[in-house]
This record gives structure tokens, sequence and C-alpha cells, in this order.
């Protein structure tokens, strides 16, 4: 039998927990939408369903880029979803409607490392260090602790999520807010 020393068990079962209570985005399709019981149920590209909680402070975005509420999506829709385990239940923090000017979308989030506004640009610090790189589309809306903001509000530090798709190889934001608190 092999014995671990108590440190390494501690040390594996704290990267585990930080592990899961990373926040995570999904592109799934809605199977059940339970209003009343603020809960989806979704199919994931794995084909197996998931369900989550959806609370008061979820972001909808909807395809007409403004924010919306549970009962404005639609089952079989595909959405994008980014979630974290809240009280340990999987509990969607944003949704994006994927139709219309979303139907390529994406959800990124994380915080902001820098902007060039000059260049309509911002860099995002995902998870595990990872840095991505946004343009700020033409047509694209920022909404930052719940007031229409500019690219110039964004700072250093920001924790946002960035509906996007990716054209000609860039990642274009469709749309940006403030992580739920």
């Amino acid at each position: 039998m092999i014995r671990l020393p108590r440190w390494t068990c501690i040390a594996l079962a704290l990267f585990l927990i930080a592990a899961v209570a990373e926040p995570a985005s999904a592109n799934v399709k809605i199977k059940k939408i339970s209003p009343d019981a603020k809960q989806l149920v979704v199919t994931g590209k794995d084909g197996k369903d998931h369900t989550y909680q959806v609370g008061d402070d979820t972001k909808i975005l909807l395809s007409t880029g403004k924010q919306g509420k549970l009962g404005d999506l639609k089952e079989g829709q595909s959405i994008a979803l980014a979630h974290e385990k809240i009280g340990g239940k999987p509990t969607a923090r944003v949704i994006l409607d994927c139709q219309g000017a979303f139907k390529n979308g994406e959800l990124a989030h994380g915080m902001v490392q820098s902007v060039a506004a000059d260049k309509r640009e911002f860099v995002l610090k995902e998870a595990k260090d990872k840095q991505a790189t946004f343009t700020f589309a033409d047509s694209g809306r920022i909404t930052l602790n719940d007031k229409s903001s500019k690219l110039d509000d964004l700072k250093k530090g920001d924790h946002i999520v960035v509906a996007f798709e990716k054209k000609n190889g860039k990642n274009m934001a469709m749309c940006v807010c403030s992580w739920p608190k």
C-alpha cells in the first residue's frame, strides 16, 4: 500500500476544490425551463443533461442586445452560459441567447488586463492565466454595474463577461458586462 504524506493529500484536495469552483462556460441547448423553481435544464455537447440554478442576479443577454429574464428564453434554443458552483449547486451566472446577431456567440469571462481604446481592443485574463485579446465591434454594447458605458470605462482588474464571436481570426466583442456580484 502506498501512503502519501498528509500535506500531499491536503494540497491535492485544495487543488480539486479550486478547479471545481472556477467559473466555466459552455454552449448548450435548452431542454427545460422552470421559471418558478429558477432552474434551467440544458443538453451539453456531450449529449448529457445538466441542471443549473438561475439566480436573481443572473444576467441574460438577448439577441436584441438587451438584458432579459428567464421567461424570455425558449426550450430548444441554443445558448452559451457562464456558470459556477454557489452553495454547492451549479448556477448560471450569465446566459447568452445564441440567435440573430449572437448566432455564433461565445462567452468569455475574467479580469481586464489592459485597454487600448484607440485601437478598440482590450485584453482579458481568463482561467488558468490564459489571456485573450478582444476587438470591440462597432455595434457593441458595454454595461458596467447596470449602466451603459464606453470602452474607456473598462479598467484593469474589472471582472467582466464578454459575448463575442470569432471573425477573420479576431475575437469580436459584441457585448461586455460586469460579472454578477
